[in-house]
């Protein structure tokens, strides 16, 4: 363990940064939860998770952290934090839980410790620029659902048009629980909205900016993918898709845009004032 660099204020530091080390995210202060350190489970991994708490290679778990008692009823069945992989697909589990009993309520949590099981990755596309306007970059934005914080190794974009084919596999980095990412063409130039995180893949050629077009403007399919570590073939988790005959054309400065209901080709639109950063 790099003791020399540990610090019980993990909760303050960023999500990639707590993927580069490992975390024993500790989350009793004076015999209490502390807030601060629940929100900040957002900011860890599943693996990152596991990890700290020494489990094996093999191992998933799930975490939930609720309200089961409250002078305020509005406040029972809140989810503090609900994340992690579902017990049906692991072959077996383990489950220890604890209350807690603070500011006039009782708070519970529960630890699922499975052996095997597929974690729950699931990113979303929500919204992409194929047209900026004023010679601005391209960029794609996407969403993590989850509590837990994804790791990006595994996940994987392709763009094909009649013109354009191209693919970009991630090596590296993170995305923080219910926390929207946006890839640009052009970080110095990005509009940035609410997201705290860009990514820049105008240098690796995936994303253009200006007169360069990194994905076709006319017709084409944006794909995320993931790839399990003991697999070889992506899957198609998530998709996007313009021009010929699905009716979405954009001009200059419209975007992309999903709203949210379900990955059918039904459920995008143009958006005629993009909003990058804002899902």
């Amino acid at each position: 363990m790099d003791y020399a660099n540990a610090t019980a204020d993990w909760h303050l530091q960023s999500a990639p940064s707590l993927d580069d080390g490992r975390v024993q995210a500790g989350l009793v202060s004076d015999g209490a939860l502390n807030i601060q350190k629940v929100n900040a489970i957002q900011n860890l991994t599943e693996g990152d998770m596991i990890d700290g708490l020494g489990l094996d290679e093999g191992f998933s778990i799930h975490l939930t952290i609720e309200v089961v008692e409250s002078s305020n009823a509005s406040r029972i069945g809140t989810m503090l934090f609900d994340g992690g992989t579902e017990r049906r697909t692991a072959t077996a589990s383990s489950t220890a839980n604890r209350q807690f009993i603070q500011d006039g309520e009782t708070w519970q949590v529960v630890l699922e410790v499975h052996k095997g099981g597929r974690l729950n990755n699931d990113l979303q596309i929500t919204e992409v620029m194929t047209r900026p306007s004023d010679g601005g970059p391209e960029w794609i934005e996407i969403y993590n659902p989850n509590d837990f914080a994804i790791a990006l190794r595994g996940w994987s974009l392709n763009h094909t048009s009649s013109t354009i084919v191209s693919d970009h596999l991630f090596k590296s980095g993170v995305i923080a629980g219910k926390t929207t990412v946006v890839f640009t063409g052009d970080p110095s130039s990005q509009a940035v909205g609410n997201t705290s995180q860009v990514i820049d893949l105008g240098v690796e050629g995936f994303l253009g900016v200006g007169m360069v077009n990194g994905m076709s403007d006319g017709s084409g399919v944006l794909k995320l993918r993931y790839t399990q570590i003991d697999e070889a073939r992506p899957y198609d988790m998530f998709r996007a898709e313009w021009g010929g005959d699905t009716g979405l054309f954009m001009v200059t400065g419209q975007s992309l845009a999903w709203d949210g209901i379900s990955t059918a080709s039904t459920s995008w639109y143009i958006e005629e004032i993009p909003t990058p950063g804002d899902a």
